[in-house]
């Protein structure tokens, strides 16, 4: 593969890796790039690839999206995959069957993949209404903080924070919330 391409082809596994993590509008992702490479190559590595970046993903794994996205989301994938080759990729079936087997939990999960290598996971209600609101949408400079957070972990040590009582911090109630002395940020 030309230097072109594999840095075409990283961009674009990476383009379905952030979306998917991040629950995004299936319209969102590259669809369109995704069919152009197929339709250049006969190898299904590609979907291979796009598996492990997305439903195979470590954090997807551990912190999964709600059952039905990660079902839309495979199925959207197969019908690509149908659309330029006529010979079905069982490996795509596999997952699909794993997922449509999974019990649909009340809590979904958006990861976001930062900047520095670590990821911030939300734990979110599957619900369409939520304590009076969608629950929808997610703070985008809260993944700013968060970034900068993990960045500066001596910010953090002696520290408390007040949080509201409903709010839990790493399994700490909230008379727990404040970070430890000496700790590290994170542990």
């Amino acid at each position: 593969m030309a230097p072109e391409e594999n840095a075409g082809t990283e961009l674009l596994l990476q383009g379905f890796e952030r979306r998917f993590l991040a629950v995004r509008t299936l319209r969102s992702f590259p669809w369109q790039s995704l069919e152009a490479k197929l339709r250049d190559s006969s190898d299904s590595e590609l979907l291979r690839d796009i598996l492990q970046k997305t439903v195979r993903h470590p954090v997807c794994v551990k912190h999964p999206p709600s059952v039905k996205y990660a079902w839309c989301f495979l199925s959207e994938l197969i019908k690509k995959h149908e659309a330029v080759h006529t010979e079905p990729l069982d490996k795509l079936y596999e997952v699909l069957a794993e997922t449509l087997m999974a019990k649909e939990s009340t809590q979904g999960h958006r990861s976001y993949l930062l900047s520095s290598g670590g990821s911030v996971t939300l734990s979110k209600s599957t619900a369409i209404i939520s304590h009076g609101t969608t629950g929808l949408v997610t703070w985008d400079a809260a993944l700013y903080l968060a970034e900068w957070a993990i960045e500066n972990p001596a910010a953090f040590i002696n520290r408390r924070a007040v949080l509201p009582r409903s709010h839990r911090v790493a399994g700490r109630g909230p008379a727990e919330a404040g970070c430890l002395p000496g700790a590290q940020a994170g542990s």
